[in-house]
């Protein structure tokens, strides 16, 4: 179906409120469909379905997609669209609605609001995928991808990122007032940890963040050693570690959320001790 033909037909009124910019370039869509690698088992969550131009091709290629949408206006259109096919259609904030189904989908696909970008992000680092293939605005993937941003150091602790590429204005209606890329977001496997075990422990700490910075990196310490390195590791040689890191007092009375980027950067090349070979049980 033509997708003018068929926002015409729905009387469909963008809402810039809700940062609506749909995708109407055919090709494009294809393109982010083959770029997501795709496979008959994966289960499917896609962000911000709208008028389902993106989810009836998902659909097509894999066993299910869960569609979250927040705009109940665009229900006659999306429904029509993914009529009969293995789409299951979520109403609600998407922000919220990740949570409640992690574990029930192993891959994100999304033409993603400009607007939750962000926050979408931070969910992620809270969510178990294996892959997510993201259409965002060409600022927010320089944020991430550039050093010195509280979001970039903690987005390099639990992913690899790519730009795969450009998404030009005209492939929405409305033209956004940004260039768009699509981005390839990945998490770190086991091997990367062992590689970098630094980052394996400050990925834990920002899952602890209203701890405080001592507990939350000697559980990070402990964690690495028991799931990473398969070393037995005690509190004791946890906290030999971390003695001789040589930290503040006043640093590790912090709760991890009042870290500043300055203090996690410190933190980073303090842990690099790590890489040296592992504390061993005495005897």
């Amino acid at each position: 179906m033509n997708i003018g033909h068929f926002i015409s037909k729905y009387g469909i009124r963008p809402d810039s409120l809700l940062d609506q910019h749909f995708m109407t370039d055919e090709r494009m869509i294809r393109k982010i469909i083959l770029a997501s690698g795709l496979k008959r088992k994966d289960v499917v969550l896609e962000i911000g379905a709208g008028i389902g131009t993106l989810t009836e091709h998902l659909a097509s290629k894999c066993a299910k997609v869960i569609a979250v949408e927040i705009d109940r206006k665009l229900e006659p259109a999306l429904r029509e669209r993914v009529k009969g096919k293995n789409v299951e259609i979520i109403w609600g904030n998407a922000l919220e609605i990740i949570h409640n189904y992690n574990h029930k989908f192993n891959k994100i696909v999304s033409n993603t609001p400009y607007s939750i970008c962000e926050p979408l992000m931070q969910r992620m680092f809270m969510t178990k995928f294996d892959f997510a293939a993201l259409s965002v605005p060409l600022g927010f993937y320089r944020r991430i991808s550039s050093e010195g941003t509280l979001l970039s150091f903690k987005a390099r602790n639990f992913f690899r990122i790519e730009m795969k590429f450009n998404i030009s204005k005209e492939s929405f209606f409305p033209r956004p007032k940004t260039e768009s890329v699509l981005i390839v977001v990945k998490p770190l496997s086991e091997n990367d940890y062992k590689r970098n075990p630094e980052r394996y422990v400050l990925r834990e700490m920002f899952l602890q963040k209203r701890k405080k910075m001592k507990n939350a990196l000697m559980e990070g310490v402990i964690n690495l050693n028991k799931r990473i390195m398969r070393h037995p590791f005690t509190k004791r040689m946890s906290k030999e570690i971390i003695r001789k890191m040589s930290l503040e007092k006043d640093m590790l009375e912090k709760d991890v959320k009042d870290l500043s980027i300055a203090n996690l950067i410190f933190l980073e090349k303090r842990l690099s001790v790590l890489r040296r070979k592992p504390l061993r049980r005495a005897g």
